[in-house]
C-alpha cells in the first residue's frame, strides 16, 4: 500500500490491507514464488518475502545459467507448492485427560474441560509474567451437559468442584459465568459470590441487556 501510495501516487485505506493480501499477494504465496515471516498478520513487522528457490531464479537472470535454472524450478514448482503450503498447516495437538484425548470425551466434559483449559492460561501467564487480562468470561460450561447425546451425566460435587476451582484462583480477579445451571444453594460458595439471575420478568433482573416496556 505505501509501494502504490509512493509510486503510483493511489491511497488506499488502511481497511484495505486484507484485500491486498487476498488479491495481490495470495496467488503468488499459494504459487509458492513468496511466503511470509512468520509474524502474526496484525503484527506491524509482518512482511512477505520471496521464497529461497525463487530468489536464486531471479538472480540467474540474464545470466548463461538462466534457462537451466528455470527448467530445474518448473521441473520442481509442483512439490515446492505442496512443501510450502505445509508451512502454513497449523500444527494440532491433542489434550489428553486420563490417557484420552479430549475429543473422546462427550459434548458436556468437552465445554468443562476448554472453559478450564481458558482459566488456566490466565494463571500460567501470570505466573510466567506475561500479559494476560485479569477477568474472563465463559458462556455455559455447564449446559452443554443438557445438550449431548451421550446422556452425560455432572454430578454436583464435580460441578462444585469447577466453581470452587474458579472461587479459589481468582480470587483478585473477575470472572463472569453466563450459565442456566448454578451453586447449589447448600454449598457454601453460594453465599460468597454475586449470582443475578435473568428472570424475563418485571421482577429483578430481565435479562443480561436492560427491558424497557411502554408504559
Amino acid at each position: 500500500m505505501q509501494f502504490t501510495n509512493q509510486f503510483y501516487e493511489v491511497k488506499y485505506a488502511e481497511n484495505s490491507r486484507e484485500t491486498f493480501r487476498k488479491q495481490a499477494l495470495h496467488p503468488f504465496r499459494t504459487a509458492a514464488l513468496i511466503e511470509d515471516n512468520g509474524k502474526a498478520t496484525n503484527s506491524p513487522n509482518y512482511r512477505y518475502r520471496l521464497t529461497e528457490e525463487s530468489l536464486k531464479l531471479i538472480q540467474q537472470f540474464k545470466s548463461e545459467a538462466w534457462a537451466e535454472s528455470l527448467k530445474t524450478f518448473l521441473t520442481n514448482h509442483t512439490s515446492l507448492i505442496e512443501i510450502y503450503a505445509s508451512k502454513k498447516k497449523m500444527t494440532k495437538m491433542e489434550v489428553k485427560i486420563n490417557n484420552k484425548n479430549r475429543g473422546s470425551y462427550g459434548k458436556g466434559y468437552r465445554s468443562l474441560i476448554v472453559s478450564i483449559f481458558y482459566a488456566s492460561m490466565v494463571l500460567f501467564c501470570e505466573e510466567k509474567d506475561l500479559p494476560y487480562s485479569s477477568f474472563i468470561v465463559l458462556d455455559s460450561p455447564i449446559n452443554a451437559f443438557k445438550d449431548t447425546k451421550n446422556r452425560e451425566l455432572l454430578s454436583n460435587s464435580t460441578k462444585n468442584k469447577f466453581f470452587n476451582f474458579l472461587y479459589e484462583h481468582f480470587e483478585n480477579k473477575q470472572v463472569i459465568i453466563f450459565e442456566n445451571d448454578t451453586i447449589n444453594m447448600d454449598d457454601e460458595l453460594y453465599n460468597k459470590v454475586n449470582i443475578t439471575p435473568f428472570t424475563r420478568n418485571n421482577t429483578g433482573r430481565y435479562g443480561f441487556f436492560p427491558h424497557y416496556t411502554n408504559k
